[in-house]
């Protein structure tokens, strides 16, 4: 399939006003501004695969065929994510493994893989997708930033926090990844940095200080 660079992440919805606070606990999953950052990140993916596959998946049959009737890594990769959306997880899974057995390398097979464990309560299960993902592509931000979310999900606040710099780093203005990360260094005790890049996210998603 003919490689495609990543779009920009979507604009993300606005997120509620924090204030500063020397015990503030990191975002958790239940948590509406934790919730954003979850969502920025696992919708990314998605919409990644439906630009991909999108295109072709009227010429692919719903056996995962192509028109010509050969199975490709492609066609099984539109039919894995038409499962995921649909909610047929078991499904969507068995084709992302049929593609790692033909190329055990693909990224988009390996990130969704991830985010099935991610969001079916698993995150301990998703990282090593999320890691062999970067491996093939080191600029995949979408699973870079779901793996800090894992990471942090898991107890590795470390390794959360790494993550999500790098993630800071490439796209400055990720609400999702200013909020997280905001409240990853407050629990650790960098309260000034924290609370500044939750300022930060406030002020880009217009809220109040």
């Amino acid at each position: 399939m003919t490689e495609a660079s990543n779009p920009s992440p979507p604009s993300a919805p606005k997120a509620p006003s924090a204030t500063a606070s020397s015990d503030r606990k990191p975002l958790g999953k239940a948590e509406s501004a934790g919730l954003i950052g979850l969502v920025i990140g696992l919708l990314l993916g998605l919409a990644v695969g439906y630009f991909i596959w999108g295109s072709s998946s009227s010429d692919q049959a719903s056996n995962g065929s192509s028109a010509t009737g050969e199975v490709t890594v492609d066609s099984l990769l539109a039919e894995g994510l038409a499962l995921q959306q649909a909610g047929q997880i078991a499904q969507a899974e068995t084709k992302y493994n049929e593609v790692l057995a033909r190329d055990a390398a693909n990224k988009f097979a390996l990130y969704n893989l991830g985010v099935i464990s991610q969001t079916t309560g698993n995150p301990s299960g998703s990282i090593d997708y999320y890691r062999r993902t970067l491996t093939a592509d080191p600029a995949f931000l979408s699973a870079r930033y779901n793996l800090a979310l894992a990471l942090r999900d898991t107890g590795d606040r470390a390794g959360a926090i790494a993550e999500l710099e790098a993630v800071l780093t490439a796209d400055p203005n990720g609400i999702g990844t200013l909020l997280n990360l905001g409240n990853l260094l407050i629990e650790s005790g960098n309260t000034q940095r924290g609370q500044q890049l939750i300022d930060q996210a406030n002020e880009l998603s217009g809220g109040a200080p």
